[in-house]
């Protein structure tokens, strides 16, 4: 009788021991990066496309961030930023195609790397292969992109639909064990030219509807009970706003304003209404999995503990950039943004009041 206890003693201590440790076990991380996706075209934030059902249920379960925008409206130094919470004057990538991110700077694959997650990356452009320092801190970095082979073609521009990105990362995600994980998906199919797969329309809320059925797929298979899901947009898209047909050129928010949605164990369903800067989600997404980055170093804000305080972020200072138009022969651009006001600065400023005037159709530098 005593030794029938004590075995059932002991099986009760192993069995806590086990849910202790699962307890303690990291939450994974998955990061979903949308390239040139405006937020207004997304269901969550009122499109009435009904283009992207899976992104909009993500929404409603995790935290909505009503404003945010790009640090720099380019996909290779907007990631680094993404990535790092540095912006582009500090991490050093400026342009597309160009540099390499410095080994000395932190990303947030190198901080989940020495945690002891399982890192892996999967993109779907060449303008993010591996040359250019984003891969540093991935055990695995899946940048299989089809090179034209005549050479015709821009190579920054080579590409690979967002099914096979989502294959890729799919096949990895299955042999990921018992580790926690890090896995950073890339999906680059809203990027001109738009021509998404049948049935979809060949628009650019088509591609978008395309690469949302693919979001779908991920969300699917992720023990959501276990992990931390972030979507984010790396910058917009024009679509003839301003007289810009695509991107990288100016700085207004059709451009800059990005979507962000994060969807956490500890997080309840709610919207953030303070604007912020994309290089605030590193060091949140970091901070939430139990892996601080050391934010003293950073431009971006470590917005966790208002996240998890039901706060809104204290108003700050929001940077962006663009260095693109010097390529032309140009000005290039900076604005900042704060308290509803944005002022673009180049060869001639312009001043927005954002909550009257959210289009930016009227300088208010300028005499009526």
């Amino acid at each position: 009788m005593k030794f029938g206890r004590l075995l059932l003693f002991v099986a009760i201590g192993v069995a806590m021991s086990h849910c202790m440790q699962r307890e303690r076990r990291p939450l994974n991380v998955v990061l979903i990066t949308l390239d040139t996706t405006r937020a207004d075209h997304l269901g969550c934030y009122g499109s009435r496309a009904n283009a992207t059902p899976s992104i909009d249920r993500l929404a409603r379960q995790g935290v909505l961030f009503a404003q945010v925008d790009s640090a720099v409206p380019l996909t290779l130094p907007s990631h680094a930023t993404i990535l790092t919470g540095l912006f582009p004057q500090r991490h050093g990538l400026r342009l597309n195609g160009g540099g390499t991110l410095r080994l000395s700077i932190d990303t947030l694959a190198t901080v989940f790397s020495r945690r002891g997650f399982r890192t892996g990356a999967f993109v779907g452009s060449f303008v993010l292969d591996h040359r250019f320092g984003l891969g540093r801190g991935f055990g695995a970095y899946d940048d299989s992109v089809a090179r034209d082979p005549k050479g015709d073609g821009p190579l920054l521009e080579a590409e690979r639909p967002a099914s096979a990105v989502a294959d890729a990362a799919l096949a990895w995600l299955r042999e990921t064990g018992n580790r926690p994980f890090f896995a950073w998906v890339h999906f680059y199919d809203p990027h001109a030219p738009y021509a998404p797969p049948q049935p979809y329309s060949q628009t650019y809320d088509g591609e978008i509807a395309y690469v949302d059925s693919q979001v779908g797929r991920l969300l699917a298979a992720i023990d959501r009970s276990r992990t931390i899901v972030a979507i984010i947009g790396d910058h917009g898209e024009g679509l003839g706003e301003h007289g810009e047909a695509t991107h990288g050129l100016l700085l207004y928010e059709s451009t800059l304003r990005v979507p962000l949605i994060i969807a956490a164990p500890s997080l309840r369903p709610r919207v953030v209404r303070e604007p912020i800067s994309t290089a605030d989600l590193a060091p949140t997404l970091a901070a939430l999995a139990g892996a601080p980055m050391n934010v003293v170093r950073l431009d971006g804000r470590d917005l966790s503990r208002d996240l998890l305080g039901k706060r809104e972020p204290a108003p700050r200072d929001i940077y962006a950039e663009t260095q693109y138009p010097l390529t032309f022969g140009w000005s290039d651009l900076t604005s900042f943004r704060r308290d509803g006001k944005k002022l673009i600065s180049g060869e001639r400023d312009e001043l927005f009041d954002l909550d009257r005037d959210p289009h930016e159709t009227k300088n208010t530098l300028e005499a009526d």
